[in-house]
């Protein structure tokens, strides 16, 4: 954050210096802080020095603000500016062909909210035999909470649930006191 600071300053002093901006806007996309990253890059994309790394960039955070219409505006820019870039063509109207596949009444797999997200991590879903495993850095209440030091978050356990014919889970109690990460399984699916 102090870098940020110190270029804010920079830019302050000369408030038309693309350079300084573009420091500012590359900080905080490294800080991962989509918002001053996109005031930043705004600045930078809309002068006479910008690249097309910058052009890419602020296409991705309009694209992440849901600005969708300018995202791919910036991006038939970037296009034009690198056009063996891949990426473009599959980002390029990304919302109509999410719409399109959203409405095709083929797709087998409907996307639904469930009721045992916790405010932690909750990764790694698979089912097997109507059982749902998943990891997760939840803590219950009864367990002792065991942190890592280099995030402060809760370690990972292995939770599991029974899955219902409806889809609905239920009944997902701890799965054990240590730090767990990983299920295996044999190559012909079984748990082992």
């Amino acid at each position: 954050m102090r870098a940020a600071e110190a270029y804010e300053q920079a830019f302050m002093k000369d408030a038309s210096s693309i350079p300084h901006a573009r420091r500012l806007a590359e900080c905080y996309w490294n800080l991962r802080n989509p918002k001053e990253a996109e005031t930043w890059y705004a600045v930078v994309a809309a002068s006479s020095q910008a690249t097309p790394v910058d052009i890419y960039r602020y296409s991705e955070l309009l694209r992440v603000s849901g600005q969708y219409a300018d995202a791919d505006m910036w991006l038939k820019r970037y296009a034009k500016l690198d056009p063996e870039d891949t990426r473009v063509e599959l980002k390029d109207n990304a919302v109509e062909k999410l719409s399109s596949l959203l409405e095709n009444p083929g797709l087998t797999h409907k996307i639904t909210l469930v009721n045992f997200n916790s405010d932690k991590a909750d990764i790694a879903p698979f089912i097997h035999k109507n059982t749902i495993y998943f990891a997760s850095a939840r803590t219950l209440q009864l367990t002792s909470r065991r942190t890592d030091s280099w995030n402060d978050q809760p370690f990972l356990n292995i939770y599991t649930g029974k899955v219902a014919a409806d889809g609905t889970v239920t009944a997902i109690p701890t799965h054990g006191r240590w730090y767990e990460h990983a299920i295996p399984r044999e190559q012909c699916g079984d748990l082992r």
